[in-house]
């Protein structure tokens, strides 16, 4: 995301669209960008009253962002993407914490929007703004590597260490004894070639970035090492192909979005 972009916050005013607000001044502050706040009414007679509410909560969390609001009624998700596409944003953020009596941050409305949409999206959970560790996940595919350089320049912009990680799947053979062999479930000449896959990646950065072959499926195994690292952001592409393991990332992009305790960062493929 280049320096001066727009960042489209959508807000539910509830809790978690608070959060999105914080991190998405947070983003802006990093890349001296331009903040839009949008709020989508389920009916048009609610406009003024949903701006109202909407503009108490942006002055209150991000009193000097100078932010745009808008409140347009419709169909949630939809209408996220249209305003999306006519301001030209280049981030999306929507909020990631839990909130009683609000479907949308983890339910349709969310997996449509990081589902269909052109740019980054960001499930943003307390807190991005120390930005502890980045943890990037890629599956070797050459259309995966966009999560990996949108860490490094996120890294860079916020000063975090980075990780990058590869899941390899395990093998029945081998979980029986991965206890008495050491082969952490998983086909150990798999598992050599990933670690000197990521390797080379980690060796092409300046900053020579730590490297971890995790086993298992793939969401769960990356949300335990995100756990581990005390990782505030995970960085993983839209959608993957077949590689070393098999991590079809559109699905565990879309359950990392739902079930991991830090902010997730969904980009787009190259080419798409």
């Amino acid at each position: 995301m280049k320096t001066h972009a727009t960042i489209l916050v959508a807000t539910d005013l509830g809790p978690a669209g608070d959060q999105a607000i914080e991190s998405g001044d947070a983003w802006r502050k990093r890349y001296d960008g331009k903040l839009i706040v949008l709020h989508v009414t389920a009916r048009a007679n609610q406009h003024d009253e949903a701006l109202a509410r909407l503009g108490e909560r942006v002055r209150a969390l991000a009193p000097d962002a100078g932010a745009e609001l808008l409140v347009v009624d419709g169909s949630s998700a939809e209408r996220i993407l249209e305003v999306a596409k006519n301001v030209s944003a280049e981030l999306i953020v929507l909020g990631g914490r839990e909130a009683s009596g609000t479907r949308w941050i983890f339910g349709a409305v969310a997996e449509r929007v990081v589902a269909h949409a052109h740019v980054p999206v960001l499930v943003a959970r307390p807190d991005f703004g120390s930005a502890q560790h980045v943890l990037a996940a890629t599956d070797f595919s050459e259309p995966s590597l966009p999560a990996v350089a949108a860490a490094h320049e996120i890294a860079q912009r916020f000063g975090a260490p980075v990780t990058i990680t590869h899941c390899v799947e395990p093998a029945a053979e081998y979980t029986a004894l991965s206890a008495l062999a050491n082969t952490e479930g998983a086909d150990p000449e798999t598992i050599s070639v990933a670690r000197n896959r990521l390797r080379e990646i980690c060796e092409q950065s300046a900053d020579h970035d730590t490297s971890r072959v995790v086993v298992g499926e793939p969401a769960a195994a990356i949300v335990k090492l995100a756990d581990e690292l005390s990782a505030s952001l995970i960085v993983v592409a839209s959608r993957g192909r077949s590689g070393v393991a098999r991590m079809v990332l559109g699905s565990v992009a879309a359950r990392l979005a739902r079930d991991a305790h830090c902010s997730v960062l969904i980009v787009r493929l190259r080419g798409e």
